[in-house]
């Protein structure tokens, strides 16, 4: 789960449900791992379903230093939000050499894109 949330590319939000279903995993099992490790890879890049954020003072410098769009004080899901088929895609096509600086950076033991457009994001 750790590995799939650390490959959001800047720019880009997923929710805990859209990362879940990427790793056969659930939400509140995403949320879990996030909270005990989610310091090692960029946090605010995986939100709520409803696009909001669990600290919006903390990611709202990060989203916008990346251009992530608001609506208030939620991302704009449909510019910015990857479902879990973007989210697959995305490990399927990471050459080894990136994911592996990936696994290295969020502490996991595990070795231009086109996004599906989706409005099933949660």
């Amino acid at each position: 789960m750790l590995y799939i949330a650390g490959l959001i590319p800047p720019g880009n939000v997923s929710t805990y449900g859209e990362v879940g279903k990427a790793a056969d995993a659930t939400a509140r099992q995403v949320g879990s791992i996030m909270r005990l490790w989610g310091s090692r890879i960029s946090w605010w890049r995986v939100i709520k379903a409803d696009g909001s954020s669990h600290d919006f003072d903390r990611a709202k410098s990060h989203w916008e230093d990346e251009g992530i769009q608001l609506r208030g004080m939620k991302v704009r899901m449909d510019l910015c939000g990857l479902d879990h088929r973007d989210l697959r895609d995305i490990v399927k096509h990471m050459p080894p050499a990136a994911a592996e600086s990936v696994n290295l950076a969020a502490g996991c033991k595990l070795g231009g894109y086109e996004r599906h457009r989706s409005t099933d994001l949660g």
